[in-house]
């Protein structure tokens, strides 16, 4: 079941966030956004009071999600609406398979971005704008190079690298007080 869990937020909480949010845009990240059963609803209503920006593995990306993004996507730079879709890859083929602990998940991934982009481009579309994400650890860090040109290949504005540091090596760096 992909529904709200116990510990999510329901359609309703998350409506009144909306209402109640500052600022210009609202991020919808996870888990795995796209895989809320009422995500269509989330996002059909958040579009209408703010620019939107989601970060998602890309494999929810079925013909019919991707007809309701493109619906829902901004008409220009300062309309509200689904302004940016991030998209985290973290390798090519078995390698993001792997990390990901999902079979097929960079095929899945690839097939959705490519259809996004491509009804982008048969309904003269600029939004959302489209980015790959990285993130970089040793598993994967042999591909870069390769992902990058993938990223361009399917037509991403931008390729994003992220170099992961675990956080016990801050707290260990710093030495943070325990403030009690």
């Amino acid at each position: 079941d992909w529904g709200p869990k116990d510990n999510e937020l329901t359609l309703e909480e998350i409506k009144k966030i909306t209402d109640e949010a500052p600022g210009q845009v609202l991020s919808f990240t996870g888990g795995e956004p796209l895989g809320r059963r009422d995500i269509k609803e989330i996002l059909s209503y958040a579009a209408q009071r703010h620019r939107i920006h989601i970060i998602s593995n890309g494999t929810f990306l079925y013909p019919p999600m991707v007809d309701f993004l493109t619906e829902v996507a901004c008409k220009n730079l300062f309309s509200k609406g689904l302004f940016f879709l991030e998209f985290s890859v973290q390798g090519i083929g078995e390698v993001q398979d792997e990390i990901m602990k999902v079979k097929h998940a960079y095929r899945r991934a690839m097939d959705g971005i490519e259809r996004l982009q491509e009804a982008k481009r048969q309904k003269g579309l600029t939004f959302p704008k489209t980015t790959m994400k990285m993130v970089v650890i040793q598993k994967n860090y042999h591909q870069i190079l390769e992902l990058y040109r993938k990223a361009a290949e399917v037509g991403t504005e931008l390729f994003n690298i992220m170099c992961y540091q675990h956080m016990d090596a801050h707290y260990q760096r710093f030495k943070f007080d325990d403030p009690e």
